[in-house]
């Protein structure tokens, strides 16, 4: 790193490495490797002096994706997750940093949304243009599409609720090899994966009901069962409705989820279906702030500032689905198929703000801007392990392809001044029906990847090599349907990973990867908004040691991305793909029970990013906008001795500053969130209950939260949220 760290950030990174590593306990057999039946290998008294080929003896046990890892101490994170193509792994056994966070934290933490949940990754931090849409930034790249069941295109588009969901999985870093390419971003930064709810062994009737300032009330029901001699078939509903105001002035806030999940089983095959609804209705819904050229980063309004005509609004729905089977065509080997789809359509009638002068003074368009995403996507593969000799082998072969046609117009209904710090509007504004919107893009992606997992008897040394032959397809239209432009462009990116124990619990790994990544599209306040660009190559090393004490884990990694960047033109407000941007990073996460009652969750990354090769470079050796020099987290959870049942949890959350212009000079300042908690359970005549209480922000700081996009949108304010929980 080029730049001093400061002393506080110092002590941060010093106390989280000293944590981790205080917890050191003695080596253990991990789950994983036990869970495994034994491999078998060739003869080795074969005659090895002369060249012939060893006889493939196909012995492995199989592996399939509806057995989750197991928990981990303090329950809190997974075992393992989902690695895409490779299957199920154990976080020891897989050459990249991922994290999966269990049904059990969105409960105990009250996660509404996937971005309640990714809050406890330091290398994730969650970004948005209102408050009816949610993206992230991990590794300090943008990312806003997320996998279901490991297929893109398939999750709600603006705002996922986790009401349906068992697990988040979150791998930092390119992961295009494993994943396949995500619909609109790419998945440069990383990838997130939703798994969803099943049917458990036991009979589960569980209702909770929901309180969260100012006045937002909801219910959630979530019902399984298992029927059949041998409790082949499930049935798994998650039903929730919340409405009411929210901490922001004016806003309201109405959500309805519905989702049904099915599955079956028997011994050779696996099959299961997932439907799903979400609808949500906002009143005055934040938005971003721009900043007009010369005008400086204003102070931090009150923190339930809104800005937004209270007239204004959005409504988004979606409905989508996943079918998946598996079937063991032997002992040995497994065939996989999956296919799913969302239709979403989104009625908004919202604002764009403008900060005029360093007055405070606003600029606000009103637009009307009715938009639908239609996407389906499919994979079909086919898993088995064998040895060649002494080396076991675990080869992979899957296809993928996904499509979404996008479709919208919008018209500005209004443009009125206001003053950030007083906000004003006019009385309600009528708009015109715009009709059948027509189609603005249609993008096409697919590909085929074959992988390869090579491994000692005793998996201690672990070799992964595949490659991904990736195609990209993308036509452009104008507001006629006429085709303005068209690509067509395919790449060979190849990849590997290795895993070498040194230790039975402590492992080194690295990876290398290369991934032909989907072009960005021009965001709103450029002038070519919607703009397609073409498909890109990124680049990723990284190579990082993990730790598992059987109750405590560490993960630290060291790693290197390099994309083109896209850049919206101060003077032209024209959005295009000039120069590099190169981010370069350390990052440490920990996570378990180190003692008995005491859980510890989180981490911290330092990331020095560059831009390099601009145009004339004018740029080169700055920032990223949006790239925070560190950011931390560190969540804890105490189960008090004097009273049973009780546990009282907090987290810190820290953002460094980031700069809001690529010419590096407007800094948003760093910023520190505190969240407090508790919870208690107990019995009432038999019944199980929980109580919980949350706060977060429970000291009301006032801060931006910079974006990636180049604007600014208020950090939310103190917020309580209470629920009761009944399993019946």
């Amino acid at each position: 790193m080029n730049k001093r760290i400061s002393s506080h950030q110092k002590k941060l990174l010093y106390t989280l490495i000293s944590a981790s590593l205080f917890w050191h306990y003695p080596p253990i057999v991990h789950a994983a490797t036990q869970a495994d039946e034994p491999l078998s290998t060739a003869d080795s008294s074969a005659d090895q002096g002369e060249f012939a080929l060893e006889e493939i003896q196909v012995t492995a046990s199989r592996e399939h994706s509806a057995a989750l890892p197991p928990p981990y101490s303090g329950g809190q994170v997974a075992r393992g997750s989902r690695a895409g193509i490779l299957g199920n792994k154990d976080f020891m056994d897989t050459p990249f940093n991922i994290s999966s966070y269990t049904a059990e934290l969105i409960e105990n933490q009250q996660a509404n949304t996937i971005a309640d949940v990714l809050v406890n990754n330091p290398s994730v931090r969650a970004t948005s243009t209102s408050s009816y849409n949610e993206f992230w930034t991990i590794r300090g790249f943008s990312v806003t599409d997320t996998s279901f069941n490991g297929l893109y295109g398939v999750t709600p588009k603006y705002l996922t609720s986790t009401d349906f969901v068992e697990r988040v999985e979150v791998l930092t870093g390119p992961s295009a090899l494993i994943n396949g390419m995500a619909g609109t971003s790419g998945n440069i930064g990383g990838s997130i994966n939703l798994v969803p709810k099943r049917a458990g062994e036991e009979p589960l009737t569980r209702l909770t009901t929901t309180y969260s300032d100012d006045s937002q009330l909801g219910g959630h029901i979530d019902i399984g069962r298992r029927f059949g001699e041998k409790k082949q078939f499930g049935v798994r509903f998650n039903g929730s409705y919340s409405s009411g105001n929210t901490t922001f002035d004016n806003e309201s806030q109405k959500v309805r989820t519905a989702s049904l999940g099915l599955d079956w089983r028997t011994d050779r095959a696996r099959t299961s279906l997932d439907l799903g609804y979400q609808k949500q209705h906002i009143d005055a819904p934040t938005t971003f702030l721009s900043l007009a050229p010369s005008v400086s980063i204003p102070k931090s309004p009150a923190s339930d500032l809104n800005f937004t005509p209270a007239w204004a609004y959005a409504d988004s729905k979606d409905t989508f689905g996943v079918l998946h089977s598996e079937f063991d065509l032997n002992k040995d080997w497994m065939f996989f198929a999956s296919a799913g789809g969302r239709r979403n359509s989104t009625d908004d009638m919202g604002a764009t703000a403008t900060l005029t002068n360093n007055l405070g003074d606003l600029t606000t368009n009103i637009l009307n801007f009715p938009m639908e995403y239609n996407s389906h996507t499919e994979e079909l593969g086919i898993r088995g392990r064998f040895t060649t000799g002494s080396i076991q082998h675990q080869l992979t072969l899957s296809n993928t392809r996904y499509h979404m046609d996008n479709y919208y117009l919008y018209e500005v209904v209004t443009s009125f001044s206001s003053n950030l710090y007083k906000p004003s509007w006019p009385g309600r504004q009528s708009f015109s029906n715009l009709g059948k919107l027509p189609r603005d893009s249609s993008i096409t992606l697919s590909g085929i990847a074959v992988t390869d997992t090579l491994s000692t008897p005793d998996e201690r040394l672990q070799l992964i090599l595949g490659a991904r032959r990736q195609q990209v397809q993308v036509d452009n239209f104008d507001s006629t349907g006429l085709k303005t432009s068209s690509y067509d462009k395919s790449a060979t990116s190849p990849g590997v990973g290795l895993v070498f124990k040194i230790k039975n619990n402590l492992s080194f790994y690295g990876n290398y990867i290369e991934a032909l990544q989907q072009g960005p599209t021009a965001p709103i306040g450029a002038v070519n908004v919607g703009e397609v660009f073409a498909p890109y190559k990124a680049k990723q090393s990284e190579i990082g040691l993990k730790l598992d004490g059987g109750i405590f884990a560490t993960t630290l990694s060291a790693f290197q991305i390099k994309q083109p960047s896209g850049l919206t033109d101060p003077d032209t407000l024209i959005y295009d793909m000039v120069g590099e941007q190169r981010n370069r990073g350390l990052e440490l996460n920990i996570f378990g029970e180190p003692v008995k009652g005491t859980r510890l969750l989180g981490g911290i990354m330092l990331l020095d990013g560059k831009m390099v090769h601009t145009t004339n470079g004018t740029y080169d050796g700055n920032t990223p906008v949006g790239v925070s020099r560190l950011t931390a987290t560190l969540g804890a959870e105490w189960d008090t001795p004097f009273q049973p049942n009780l546990t009282l949890t907090a987290r810190a959350v820290y953002n460094g500053s980031q700069y809001l212009d690529s010419a590096n000079t407007l800094k948003v300042s760093p910023w520190t969130r505190l969240d407090v908690g508790a919870r208690y359970t107990f019995k009432h005549n038999g019944t199980p209950v929980t109580l919980r209480a949350t706060v977060t922000n429970v000291l009301n700081k006032r801060y931006w939260m910079g974006i990636t996009r180049g604007a600014l949108v208020v950090g939310a304010p103190r917020t309580l949220t209470l629920s009761a929980t009944v399993d019946f």
